[in-house]
């Protein structure tokens, strides 16, 4: 029976099939992913391997290896998972699957021991960065209208900052992200890692507060002073929300302009730059919430978790603990 001719597979994708694949990940995902594949090129180099051709036994090698560099266990765990997503995308067997790869998850134990917690930032915290800011300096008043945002609407510090020097209006803030109205002011966020689809939309509400000592911690002022300071909204075309304007046009808060600026503001506020980082503002965010009463599924509303995550960014000291306790030896007669 005559069959026809056999099937042969194209050459070449076309560009419709290369656009789609190519968008299979976010861009930081991709940027991660070329990062941890040229560590796994470099290890096979330097074993004289051939990448395609390893087998379990030298993945269990350079995890191993890995594990002198890196200090948390989900690095690692990172790193093989390129690894695996290397072999299937070029349709090889992943010696991933191997028992022999799956049985270094003993790594956990290794490095468990060795983690590092980042610390949330508490109010006190904040303060001590407020006396090290210079309010002469625009860089400055755009920065901490960042960190603000970041803390009060436990927001990622991917959302307050921008990876490149174009704005992208589906991923980043702009003017038009902001409506200030007489006891607050709405951020609107259209893009984030659990919405990368652009499936809903988060709105972010930061409160004016009251003058008095902790006035330096208004959201709402120091974004009208960042939108009147740099000229956020007299730019010929939008701009980054975070702007920083000069006679040269808009500077963008980059994720490396803020990292460079919150290390230096922590070391001269005595704050340990290992412990606090970006993602502490979130996370101190949250803790305040639930300090002050917030309920769970209201915490994880406005920090737009899913699942059980949150309780990762939540972080109770001993002292609130013995509160807790307290609290409840109070009232344990209305049982």
């Amino acid at each position: 029976m005559n069959r026809g001719p056999p099937r042969q597979t194209p050459d070449r994708l076309s560009k419709r099939c290369a656009f789609i694949l190519g968008n299979a990940y976010a861009p930081r995902t991709k940027r991660s992913y070329r990062s941890q594949l040229a560590s796994w090129l470099r290890f096979c180099n330097s074993r004289h391997l051939t990448p395609l051709r390893a087998e379990p036994v030298h993945v269990a090698e350079y995890l191993a290896e890995l594990s002198t560099r890196l200090s948390a266990f989900r690095s690692c765990q990172a790193y093989a998972n390129a690894v695996s997503l290397y072999f299937r995308a070029l349709g090889r067997s992943d010696p991933c699957e191997s028992p022999m790869v799956k049985l270094v998850r003993g790594l956990r134990r290794c490095l468990s021991r060795q983690q590092r917690s980042r610390e949330p930032f508490r109010v006190a915290d904040l303060l001590k960065l407020h006396a090290h800011l210079d309010q002469r300096l625009k860089s400055d008043i755009a920065f901490w209208a960042a960190v603000l945002a970041a803390w009060w609407g436990m927001l990622r510090k991917a959302n307050v900052t921008t990876q490149s020097g174009q704005l992208d209006l589906w991923c980043d803030l702009a003017a038009s992200s902001i409506v200030f109205s007489e006891y607050d002011c709405e951020l609107t966020v259209r893009h984030s890692k659990t919405n990368q689809f652009g499936d809903r939309v988060q709105r972010v509400f930061l409160p004016k507060l009251p003058d008095g000592s902790l006035g330096v911690l208004c959201t709402f002022r120091a974004l009208e002073r960042q939108l009147r300071t740099n000229r956020i909204g007299q730019a010929p075309r939008p701009v980054h929300l975070f702007s920083t304007w000069s006679s040269a046009g808009w500077l963008p808060l980059t994720a490396s302009r803020f990292d460079s600026r919150l290390r230096s503001l922590c070391t001269s506020a005595g704050l340990s730059p290992r412990e606090f980082t970006g993602h502490g503002l979130r996370r101190g965010g949250a803790t305040a919430a639930m300090q002050l009463g917030v309920p769970l599924p209201m915490i994880k509303k406005l920090g737009d978790w899913k699942g059980n995550s949150v309780f990762r960014y939540l972080s109770a000291r001993d002292s609130d603990a013995r509160a807790a306790v307290h609290g409840l030896a109070r009232r344990v007669g209305a049982l």
